[in-house]
Order: structure tokens, then C-alpha cells, then sequence
């Protein structure tokens, strides 16, 4: 062959492996007599009742295009129809004028890319660009072990399920994280859960033990679940815990390490026996609704002078509750959105309780309390976030041991911590976030923050009074260091904090 044939032949290859997506691509005809080519068949049966299997069986019986390998759809380029993609990696520039269905495969939206219907990404991954425009709805399933497998010059979609381990450890070999706060000091944890896998319901034990080094106890939760369908779960749950109502202002081990390294704690405690059964929705996207008839026998927890690095002037206190029995009734409906999907988080929590039946505890009252945050691109990368946070009595006195309390670093870092508390709370948080490197990955985000936020705890029969906080600052991966405002009072702090959230902080169920 000479030099010139084997430059050519050379390009000719390069050529074909740079081939744009759309040029690569096969169409499925539904139509007898046409003249494209027919694509390999895919075959698929769906399991009864689930509502992603019949959304994938629908888009097999029409038409659309299937894509086998990884490709690239340019900027330019247009895909007429539905996309259905089979464990390949993909990265969409340019429109798809239907929906884009990827099963064990990877979609990549880039900047500009615009899709006409929904997003259905099912055992797979997928990132998209805050640029990138999906007129529809997106479904991510990356749990939902859908595998493909060629057969009979086609290929077969089937859901690999790995069974479940009838004993499995909790954490690392049992060990949780350990915590630590000003009530029980470090508290040390482990846990497993034993499955009985070959009854239809697939019922299972867990245990999860815990103890305190600073009083010397032990605390323990044994839980026992049954599990009808894959959207229903039921059971029943016994515990000693250490209970707090604040856990929405952020996670258990970022308040552990403000303890620790600061000595300002951002939860108030109480000790709690419980005894609970709970029917529910298994959790995941969309609405979930939750019922859980519980007792509960409470006692106040002190706090402790314990090791912290930096120490404040004074202990802070842990406040006193109303000691006593709780037979309540708990109904939930929370509604999540898709992993990392802008959009509305939220739980709506009753709690029903009352102390005049014959079995009855020490209190009456009914509780309600709203939690939303909701998520928003903005230009350019930019992202507004709105979290609020509503709790108080509908009906009779709440114990103490149902009061929330916000304050310090987190909420307003111009207060002491968790210095505002009381049976009704209303707090309310607007953040912006703008990236200062937009052309970075997220797992490299720098983002210029503020953030208003404010709120008010007060009792009944009293007015509520408000303080709110201005924060400005840098937010580099999970830390954040600013300066915080009091616009009535003129006060500013430095605040430096980790974050639960990359862009929120504030945690929504």
C-alpha cells in the first residue's frame, strides 16, 4: 500500500470515530415498508404496577432513535423524536425534539443543549449544565439496576437485582461516626440489620446501639420493618434516644465538629423513651405520606463542662422540659424532588396528642410544622435558594420538649447559639450563590454567598418580635467564611462554618 492509501485509510478511520452522534445513530421503525434501516430490536418486560417500567415499555412500542455507543450530539446538530440510549456515555450540545431515555448509561447535558419533552435516566448518571434547557420533567433512578444484554441480534433491558445480605453492618463493620455534644459529650454507636430474604415481604431486624461516655450509659433503637411493595413500608420501632428538635438547621456531624472545635452547639436536648408503630410510603421522589402512632416518655438532660478547643466564657445551658407521657398520633407528607433537581423540598408534620383518655399521658396538644426549601438557577450559573421553617401550636400547650429554638453560628451568628426558643417558631433564610469560576466542576465550586435571613420564637399570648441577620462571603467546597449583620443593632461577626450542603446549609427532609 502506498504512503498516500495509508494516510487516507487513516482518515477515513479517524474520521469515522469522530463521527457526530446524530450521524451514528439508529432509528427503531415502527412503520412496515419504510426505507431506513431497522435497528436492532430491544426487548423489555415491564414489572406490574411500577410506573418507570411502563413509561420505558411505552417509548419501545413508538418510534425513536437508539444509540449504542458513546457519542456526541454537536452543538449543531438535532435529533428528530425520542433518544433511547444503551449503556453508552453521551454528551448532548445540541436539541432532541422528544424525550431522552438512557438505561445503564451515562448522559452528559452541556451548556446550550435543549431537550423538548423529559429526561429518564435509569441505572446510570447523569450531570447537567445549569445552561442546559429540559422542557420536561427529569426522572433520575440511578439505585434501579437496570442492566442491557445483547441477544438475538438485539438486546434485552432487565432489572439485575443483587439479592439483599441477610446480615449486614451498619457504618464501617457496625461503627457509625461518632458524635459529640455538651449533653452526653462523645457518644460511640453500632449497629446491624439481620434479614429474613426468602419471605415475600422481606422483613428485616436492626439494632443500633450508642453509648454516652459523659453520663456512662448505654441507649439502644431496635427496629423491625415488613416490606409489601416496593412503594410501602411498615413496622415498629423501640428506643432510649437523645432527641433534639433543631437537626434542620444542619446535619449531626457538622454540629459535632462546631462543639467540638468552638463550643457552640446548635441543638437543644432531651431524653426520650419511645415505643412506635409507622405505616408509610417507601421514601423517594414525589409525595410520601407517613402515619406513626407513638408513646414517649421524656426527662430533661444538663449540660456538662466537657473538653471543646476553643472554650466559651460560660457552659451553655441545655433548657429543662416538661417531664412526662406523650401518646400521640404523627401524620407526614413530605415531597422531594430528583437527586440534585432544582425544585420544591418539603414536609408538612401533624401531631396529635391527648391527655383525657383513660391510657392517656400528661399532655394535649396538636402540633404543626412546615418545612420548604426551594431551589433555583438563576444566569449563569448563579442560584437562589428560599428555606422556611414554621412550628407551633394549632391547639392546647405544646410540653417543652416540642419547643425549637434557632441562634448562633448557621442561623444568625450575631446571637448566642440557640438563644431564641419558645413553642412557635418561624424562621425564613434567602441565599444567593454566584460562581466565581464557571468554568469549573462542581466538585471545584467557589461561589460569592449572602444571604438574608430572620425569624422569631415567642410563646403563647405574646407578639412575635424578629431579629434577622445580612451574611456576605466565600463558600469553597463545604466551608464558608464571611462576615454577618445586624441591621438593627449595627453588630458584625466574623462567621466561619461548614456546611451539610454545598449551596444550602439548611436541612430539609
Amino acid at each position: 500500500m502506498s504512503r498516500a492509501s495509508r494516510v487516507l485509510s487513516l482518515a477515513i478511520l479517524n474520521l469515522a470515530f469522530l463521527t457526530p452522534a446524530s450521524l451514528v445513530g439508529q432509528e427503531r421503525d415502527v412503520e412496515p415498508g419504510q426505507q431506513e434501516p431497522r435497528a436492532p430490536d430491544v426487548r423489555f418486560e415491564p414489572r406490574s404496577g411500577q410506573e418507570i417500567d411502563e413509561r420505558l415499555s411505552r417509548l419501545l412500542d413508538a418510534a425513536y432513535t437508539l444509540w449504542t455507543r458513546d457519542t456526541v450530539l454537536a452543538a449543531d446538530q438535532t435529533i428528530e423524536g425520542d433518544l433511547l440510549i444503551l449503556q453508552s456515555t453521551v454528551r448532548i450540545e445540541g436539541g432532541v425534539q422528544g424525550s431522552v431515555y438512557v438505561v445503564d448509561g451515562d448522559l452528559f447535558l452541556r451548556p446550550g443543549a435543549e431537550l423538548a419533552a423529559d429526561v429518564v435516566v435509569i441505572g446510570g448518571g447523569f450531570y447537567s449544565s445549569t445552561k442546559a434547557t429540559v422542557a420536561g420533567e427529569v426522572d433520575y433512578r440511578p439505585d434501579l439496576a437496570f442492566s442491557v444484554i445483547p441477544e438475538d441480534g438485539g438486546f434485552r433491558i432487565f432489572l439485575a437485582v443483587e439479592p439483599l445480605p441477610v446480615f449486614e453492618f451498619h457504618g464501617l463493620y457496625g461503627f457509625g461516626v461518632p458524635t459529640y455534644q455538651r449533653v452526653d459529650a462523645l457518644t460511640l454507636s453500632w449497629g446491624a440489620t439481620l434479614r429474613v430474604t426468602g419471605w415475600a415481604w422481606r422483613p428485616d431486624l436492626a439494632f443500633d446501639g450508642r453509648f454516652r461516655t459523659g453520663p456512662a450509659e448505654f441507649q439502644g433503637t431496635v427496629r423491625q420493618f415488613w416490606y409489601p411493595s416496593s412503594k410501602l413500608q411498615f413496622g415498629w420501632e423501640l428506643e432510649r434516644a437523645t432527641r433534639n428538635n433543631e437537626e434542620w438547621i444542619w446535619g449531626t456531624l457538622i454540629n459535632t465538629l462546631s462543639y467540638f472545635f468552638a463550643g457552640e452547639d446548635i441543638r437543644n436536648y432531651y431524653q426520650a423513651d419511645r415505643a412506635a408503630l409507622t405505616v408509610e410510603r417507601t421514601p423517594g421522589p414525589g409525595l410520601a405520606p407517613s402515619f406513626t402512632a407513638q408513646y414517649e416518655s421524656s426527662d430533661s438532660l444538663r449540660a456538662q463542662d466537657y473538653f471543646v478547643l476553643f472554650p466559651n466564657d460560660s457552659v451553655q445551658p441545655n433548657p429543662p422540659i416538661d417531664p412526662g407521657e406523650i401518646f400521640s398520633g404523627i401524620f407526614s407528607l413530605t415531597h422531594r424532588t430528583e437527586r440534585a433537581d432544582p425544585g420544591v423540598n418539603a414536609r408538612l408534620l401533624l401531631e396529635g396528642a391527648a391527655a383525657d383518655l383513660d391510657a392517656a399521658g400528661d399532655f394535649g396538644f396538636l402540633l404543626a410544622e412546615l418545612r420548604a426549601r426551594w431551589d433555583q438557577p438563576t444566569v449563569a450559573g448563579q442560584e437562589v435558594k428560599v428555606f422556611v421553617q414554621a412550628r407551633g401550636d394549632l391547639a392546647g400547650t405544646l410540653p417543652e420538649q416540642r419547643w425549637s429554638a434557632f441562634g448562633g453560628v448557621g442561623t444568625l451568628p450575631t446571637f448566642k447559639a440557640v438563644e431564641f426558643r419558645g413553642p412557635r417558631l418561624l424562621f425564613g433564610s434567602v441565599s444567593y450563590f454566584v460562581p466565581l469560576l464557571p468554568w469549573a466542576s462542581e466538585s471545584a465550586a467557589v461561589n460569592f454567598v449572602a444571604h438574608a435571613r430572620g425569624g422569631s420564637a415567642w410563646n403563647e399570648g405574646e407578639s412575635a418580635t424578629f431579629q434577622s441577620n445580612l451574611i456576605f462571603g466565600l463558600r469553597v467546597f463545604f466551608a464558608e467564611a464571611g462576615v454577618a449583620i445586624d441591621p438593627r443593632s449595627g453588630r458584625v461577626v466574623a462567621e466561619l462554618v461548614l456546611v451539610g450542603d454545598r449551596k444550602g446549609g439548611i436541612v430539609v427532609p
